[in-house]
């Protein structure tokens, strides 16, 4: 059994991916984002307002979501790395995590204070090196083609949302396809909790779907060495499961 394996990533990908491969025989495994139905809300909704009224914890994506945020992040491309890493618990090595304790009150889901501490702090960390060897190419491999490509996830649900709703993207997922999603409890943005009963019995009427947590695990616990062998042997464990069972 292929699997398909997404972080960070809209469930409605995977819809599309079922709609346009029936019959394909595939796992999906989801890290630490809850799924979403597509087209969830419509290409009519501003979602700087609905962010601003309703989910202020997603205030960092109205700074991601603007053409600021390009040349920005793209200039303190390491600096918003590290910040990344630092607020959401990746683990850093001890000179730059001291660098960063004082904003560890400052939380950067909240509009504005990412963009903050991005311009406080982007001289200072740009010019440093690295010594963590994982970290030092990932952020190397990150530089070359910069964030603002990954920026323009944002800026493209409506277009997203409109292609959703002219594919008629079903909101129940297929029974064929058997899926896991790795909720991480610590993370502020984007908690377990966001994926609820209700919405699993919409989305998996089938029941072909497993929730499980990894305790401890904020937004990058697949990277961090205090949660990855855990995610690892989690998902490793899933995929042997399956496997018998469809041998």
């Amino acid at each position: 059994m292929p699997v398909l394996l997404f972080l960070n990533s809209k469930i409605q990908f995977l819809h599309e991916l079922d709609f346009f491969f029936v019959g394909t025989d595939f796992g999906v495994n989801r890290l630490c984002v809850p799924p979403t139905a597509p087209a969830e809300f419509g290409p009519e909704v501003d979602y700087v307002e609905m962010i601003r009224e309703h989910m202020p914890q997603l205030g960092y994506q109205i700074y991601f979501m603007s053409e600021e945020s390009n040349e920005e992040m793209d200039r303190y491309c390491q600096t918003a790395m590290l910040l990344l890493y630092f607020h959401l618990e990746r683990g850093l090595e001890p000179s730059i995590e001291e660098k960063l304790l004082k904003y560890k009150d400052e939380s950067i889901m909240y509009e504005g204070v990412f963009r903050k501490q991005l311009k406080e702090m982007g001289d200072e960390l740009e010019s440093m090196t690295i010594e963590d060897p994982e970290i030092s190419y990932v952020i190397s491999e990150v530089k070359k083609s910069g964030l603002s490509p990954a920026l323009n996830w944002y800026r493209a649900r409506k277009v997203d949302e409109t292609d959703e709703e002219a594919a008629l993207l079903p909101e129940a997922f297929s029974s064929d396809i058997q899926c896991i999603f790795i909720g991480a409890p610590q993370d502020p943005a984007l908690p377990p909790g966001m994926f609820t009963e209700d919405l699993k019995m919409k989305m998996f009427p089938s029941g072909n779907i497993e929730c499980t947590n990894i305790e401890g695990g904020n937004h990058f616990f697949a990277e961090a060495p205090s949660h990855r062998i855990k995610v690892t042997q989690v998902l490793g464990d899933w995929i042997d499961k399956k496997e018998k069972k469809n041998c």
